[in-house]
């Protein structure tokens, strides 16, 4: 019994290789991209931010009054102050949020309570530098620890002021 092996030279050829490899590649990443584009974030356009300076001109007697200030000093887009929301909060854990709503330029007051009203003077409807924000307490009965504008579209926070 004599036997040989022969060489073939029947293989693959490598344009059909190529479009294999090509086919399972794509359907490989098809697959993974499925499995995972819900842990992947959303790049959509960022929220706004802002810079702004604040001065406290408060005193305590037997109870707090005087007022608070805030200069917006920088911000990185526009916001309507129909979008915006101020969250006002004390030292004694009452929060309250207001919304601007305000569609006219120049001076704006809202009252939030007997205690606090908030008075907004811009020159646009919109948030921009030099939009000044001016907090009046009135026999308050504690101090304010911190205000926070919202930007209500992104539900985002744009600033807060530590106090």
């Amino acid at each position: 019994m004599n036997l040989q092996l022969k060489p073939r030279d029947k293989a693959v050829s490598p344009i059909i290789a190529t479009v294999l490899l090509v086919a399972i590649t794509v359907s490989l990443v098809a697959s993974a991209f499925t499995l995972l584009h819900n842990y992947v974030p959303n790049s959509g356009p960022l929220p706004p931010t802002a810079t702004v300076e604040v001065e406290n001109m408060t005193t305590i007697t037997n109870s707090v009054t005087g007022n608070y200030s805030l200069t917006v000093s920088q911000i990185t887009q526009n916001v309507s102050f129909r979008n915006v929301d101020v969250v006002v909060q004390f030292q004694n854990g009452s929060i309250y949020t207001v919304s601007i709503a305000n569609d006219r330029t120049s001076v704006y007051e809202i009252t939030v309570n007997p205690n606090l009203n908030i008075t907004v003077i811009s020159d646009t409807i919109y948030l921009n530098p030099g939009t000044v924000m001016v907090f009046s307490l009135h026999k308050a009965p504690s101090f304010v620890s911190r205000i926070s504008l919202i930007d209500s579209q992104t539900d985002s926070n744009i600033v807060s002021a530590f106090f």
